[in-house]
């Protein structure tokens, strides 16, 4: 005779989340390799440091990644000046200093207003190397939270992910 339902316990995965072979009932765990590409966290993050993880619903990485980014921006700018950040005369800085978004292109716009005025003038020395080079590293670590946005981590919140 068949057993009542109601009196059955409840089939549950073993630990560490893998469904076992013959259990019923369990949810299948999505293999790392299906989780997907997404292109659009990655464009999001490159439009503003931290977007992309919070497109990816990991809000607080992506606070952590926005005040990381913006932090070591605005402290080359505090070194060097607003001359840091220059897309005629550091083309190769101002590469690396576009990934952060807008922010950078928005400094560059700003400075070289400033500069056709004549109220900011050429940055001399090793104070000026050292903003471009803070700003081009905030630029670059935002190029890298991009491509952690466009790949999701490999472990969900609910599988025991931190973040």
């Amino acid at each position: 005779m068949p057993e009542d339902p109601a009196q059955t316990e409840p089939v549950t995965a073993p630990e560490g989340g893998h469904k076992a072979d013959g259990q019923a009932g369990v949810p299948d765990e999505i293999p790392w390799n299906t989780r997907g590409f997404r292109p659009v966290a990655g464009v999001a993050a490159l439009l503003l440091p931290g977007l992309g993880h919070a497109v990816l619903g990991l809000p607080k990485r992506g606070r952590m990644i926005a005040i990381g980014v913006f932090g070591l921006f605005l402290t080359g700018l505090l070194i060097g000046g607003l001359d840091a950040v220059d897309s005629k005369d550091d083309r190769w800085w101002f590469i690396a200093q576009a990934l952060t978004g807008p922010t950078a292109f928005g400094v560059d716009w700003l400075h070289q207003w400033l500069r056709a005025e004549g109220s900011v003038i050429q940055g001399l020395g090793r104070m000026n190397e050292i903003g471009m080079l803070s700003c081009a590293l905030a630029g670059l670590m935002n190029g890298i939270a991009a491509i952690d946005a466009c790949f999701p981590p490999i472990r969900r919140r609910s599988e025991g992910a931190k973040l």
